[in-house]
């Protein structure tokens, strides 16, 4: 996506005020690209914003948004949030699959959570 080649996670960001404000809905395709966006620089934060917003709109969140959430809080080293971002996952009863594993893994070993 343009979000994602540009690596700018505040340009996804504005985008989604600017959708919020003309009251366009977003798609699953775009949240999520908004999201790999905000995960590619790191940018945790910008990343579970968006999650949340999609939670809250009448877009269903599916795996891949998921995972791509989970990446993110690992680009950020921020391990005890992509564990968070799993619990929430599995309340809303979405399998795993091998990249949730991988992205749950990873996070955890840039934000050295596999120590505890």
């Amino acid at each position: 996506s343009s979000f994602a080649k540009k690596d700018r996670s505040d340009m996804s960001l504005d985008a989604l005020s600017c959708h919020k404000m003309n009251q366009y809905q977003w798609d699953h395709y775009q949240y999520s690209a908004a999201i790999d966006a905000c995960g590619k620089a790191s940018s945790w934060t910008g990343a579970l914003q968006l999650l949340s917003v999609m939670g809250l709109s009448i877009v269903q969140i599916d795996r891949v948004t998921f995972n791509t959430s989970v990446s993110a809080c690992g680009n950020g080293g921020e391990w005890k949030k992509a564990l968070q971002v799993l619990n929430v996952m599995m309340s809303h009863n979405i399998e795993f699959n091998v990249i949730t594993f991988s992205a749950g893994i990873s996070a955890c070993e840039r934000g050295s959570g596999w120590e505890n």
